[in-house]
């Protein structure tokens, strides 16, 4: 009896602990409903741009959310990729846009992710980026939408510096160590020791779509 409790407590304490890895997908590309049932098979979570760093809202990103949940993912994010260097439009009209556009169409999103990377297409003004963000973060926030950013560690530091503002948030973290856990590769940075999603190899294609493979 006491070796059977003794078992039993070590199998619950390894579940409770670690839990089980879910596989996700992410899109910048015009999915069909069947192509999104497909990956549904062996995916749990989906995530499509729902802004574009031509500085122009996404609407076939939006399509793809709406298509994600008609092939049965109940886990469905948006992200946001936004125009940071010569642009037109501000911060806040740039995510404004992108909700509006989810709105149009009932698009149902989890939470919206804030695409911080490639800091040559960021300015040099490390104060300039960080006001930046921190009203795209405001007006997402304001709408009621959960947030979250999506970068890695020389992304972050390249266009940020050494800023903690956001550690709080979650972290959707872009190494691609072709190894789909939390840890390999992993450096503290941002204030973050750990990340919620991990983008963990760049551009595969499947069911003729090329997808990002992501981990959480």
């Amino acid at each position: 009896m006491k070796i059977c409790t003794f078992i039993c407590v070590i199998v619950f304490l390894n579940v409770f602990e670690f839990g089980e890895s879910a596989f996700g997908i992410d899109i910048s590309v015009s999915a069909t409903v069947a192509q999104l049932q497909k990956f549904r098979s062996n995916n749990t979570f989906f995530i499509a741009r729902i802004f574009r760093s031509a500085d122009l809202a996404d609407p076939i990103g939006v399509g793809n959310i709406v298509k994600a949940r008609q092939a049965g993912f109940d886990d469905v994010d948006g992200y946001i990729f936004p125009c940071s260097k010569s642009c037109k439009k501000s911060a806040v009209t740039q995510v404004t846009e992108a909700l509006d556009g989810l709105e149009a169409q009932n698009a149902q999103v989890g939470t919206i992710w804030l695409d911080i990377e490639v800091p040559s297409s960021w300015p040099s003004d490390v104060t300039a980026n960080r006001k930046f963000i921190t009203d795209m973060v405001n007006t997402a926030s304001n709408r009621g939408y959960n947030v979250g950013i999506y970068t890695g560690k020389s992304h972050w530091e390249g266009i940020c510096g050494q800023w903690t503002q956001y550690s709080n948030y979650p972290l959707w973290w872009t190494r691609f160590t072709g190894v789909a856990d939390m840890t390999t590769k992993w450096e503290n940075f941002g204030g973050w020791s750990s990340p919620t999603i991990h983008q963990y190899a760049d551009t595969l294609t499947a069911y003729g779509l090329g997808y990002d493979p992501n981990v959480k």
